[in-house]
């Protein structure tokens, strides 16, 4: 009887080692590791350096732009759709114009103020850049600088600097068309207090940095920005898509470019923002009209 039982067994085993019993399944497509291209981490930081410090100037001359904002866990504000024009000047002036058949807003920023002029309301203001940001709801949370800081992939700022370490790692995401392969560089104080991260996606026929993300000195998250579909404009490749997410003032930016030149000449007249007569002047930082005396 022992015998017997052990037959079907042991031609069981053979069948199943022998391949007789098997099948061949195919990897799901996001699953199926894309070729990608290595760097060492000093290749890495100086391509994105170079890449940084290629473009000097910015001018839109269409794009479209979408904001929305969360409400509360389960509602959210979309805006319509406006108009864009913007014109940069690095590191530091832009000029920003919002239109929807007429022009809704005027904003221009430097390294200190930031003006705004909304003739459909009769405003005009002016505000510090590094005056500290308001509730959720508050009107003028959208900043030029918020716009400008975006634009740019910045490592660059970070690099060389003391008391300041550069942290590589390497990641995979999975997409419809396989697994992407990531360097992810995390610029921190020294002790660990982040500063910004960078996503390069070195993932052959994109190697591109696709995601940047700025930290407050508490550690919060204060921006976090997807960058997508470059195109090449005047040899330097440069994203038609930026996706802006700032979860302290509670909103999202969407960013598309169907026009642009870079390193073309913008005329210092572009950052001028001069005060309109018969308008209402408005305390940017505390967003309070300011009576006249």
């Amino acid at each position: 009887m022992k015998l017997r039982f052990a037959i079907p067994v042991m031609s069981l085993a053979i069948a199943l080692l022998s391949g007789c019993i098997s099948r061949n399944d195919q990897v799901p497509k996001d699953q199926v590791l894309l070729a990608a291209n290595n760097m060492t981490k000093s290749e890495l930081l100086q391509s994105l350096k170079d890449r940084s410090l290629k473009v000097t100037t910015l001018f839109v001359t269409k794009s479209s732009m979408k904001a929305s904002r969360m409400r509360s866990n389960d509602e959210i504000t979309n805006y319509h759709d406006v108009n864009a024009k913007i014109a940069v000047d690095r590191p530091a002036r832009i000029r920003l114009q919002i239109e929807k058949l007429i022009t809704l807003a005027e904003m221009v920023s430097d390294d200190k103020t930031y003006k705004v002029s909304i003739p459909k309301e009769g405003k005009f203001g002016v505000g510090s850049v590094t005056a500290p940001v308001q509730g959720a709801e508050f009107p003028y949370n959208l900043r030029p600088s918020h716009i400008l800081d975006a634009l740019f992939v910045d490592g660059e700022q970070f690099m060389g600097k003391p008391g300041i370490d550069a942290i590589i790692r390497e990641d995979a995401l999975s997409f419809p068309d396989g697994l992407h392969s990531y360097y992810v560089v995390l610029f921190a104080k020294t002790g660990g207090v982040p500063l910004e991260e960078l996503w390069f996606d070195r993932t052959v026929g994109v190697m591109e940095v696709v995601r940047k993300k700025s930290y407050l000195a508490d550690g919060k998250i204060e921006a976090d920005i997807r960058y997508s579909d470059y195109a090449v404009f005047n040899s330097i490749p440069f994203p038609k898509s930026i996706v802006i997410s700032r979860p302290i003032e509670n909103y999202k930016l969407d960013m598309t470019f169907e026009r642009l030149e870079l390193n073309t000449a913008v005329e210092p007249s572009m950052f001028v923002l001069n005060r309109p007569d018969g308008v209402v002047d408005v305390d940017l930082n505390t967003g309070k009209d300011i009576k006249p005396k």
